[in-house]
């Protein structure tokens, strides 16, 4: 029996080795892999894989030169995710609404039992959306300008949404603000405006020689195209900020 033990302890510390060292050489080889820059770096399986950069946007520039990173020559894209927001290379926000939608809806999807069954109160039902299909909806909303447009395209989404989860189908008829007195939730516009004040106040308490306090006054050089200007997100604040009679110079109330 102790003859048993030892070699069964053995072949387990032996078997911890081996492991330990796959996992050594695992992590050695993804590292390589990605300060090599090659194309794609599995880190096993069901995560996703790491791959090697190689496109650039260019924006508002005539500089026509070919952009190089280690004498290679990067793709120019019109677009790229980065930190799950898409940027655009004219810097406009429709894209990344429009993908919002489209992320939020699948998200709904995925939730369409919860949504269907009715051993769920419906005061539950509507804060699973707010939790899991808003907060996909909204995510870095705080950074969007915001037209009518755009409005009426995100209530348009949370109000099919919440008409789904009641179970409100033609030809039955609920008006708008009937749907949101019975679940609760408040516009859209609203939490966006709420949001971006919250992100405002952020940014113009930061010190004024920080590089997010000089971006907010900063406007390009040159002369703009002939047309009504394009609506920013320093103009919809500042068009918050009229709603309020205030404005940037307005001096902070006392605490």
């Amino acid at each position: 029996m102790g003859t048993g033990r030892t070699l069964l302890s053995l072949v387990k510390e032996r078997r911890l080795k081996y492991i330990g060292h796959a996992e050594r050489n695992t992590k050695t080889d993804l590292m390589k892999t990605i300060f090599e820059g090659k194309p794609e770096a599995k880190r096993g399986r069901g995560r996703p894989s790491l791959s090697y950069v190689d496109q650039a946007l260019r924006t508002n520039t005539t500089n026509t030169n070919a952009i190089t990173l280690e004498e290679k020559p990067l793709e120019e894209v019109q677009e790229f995710i980065y930190l799950g927001s898409k940027i655009t290379a004219d810097g406009d926000c429709i894209g990344e609404i429009k993908a919002r939608i489209s992320k939020a809806y699948q998200a709904f999807v995925l939730l369409r039992p919860i949504w269907k069954t009715p051993n769920i109160s419906t005061h539950t039902k509507i804060r699973i959306f707010r939790s899991n299909v808003l907060s996909v909806l909204l995510y870095g909303a705080e950074c969007w300008k915001m037209t009518k447009s755009l409005e009426q395209r995100l209530e348009v989404f949370q109000n099919k949404c919440l008409r789904r989860i009641l179970k409100i189908f033609w030809p039955h008829f609920i008006s708008n603000e009937d749907l949101r007195g019975r679940t609760g939730l408040e516009p859209l516009d609203t939490i966006i405006k709420e949001r971006r004040w919250r992100w405002s106040g952020h940014v113009c308490r930061r010190p004024q020689e920080s590089l997010i306090r000089r971006a907010l006054g900063w406007a390009p050089q040159g002369q703009r195209s002939i047309g009504r200007p394009k609506e920013t997100w320093g103009r919809t604040v500042e068009k918050d900020l009229k709603e309020r009679g205030l404005s940037l110079e307005t001096p902070p109330l006392p605490l």
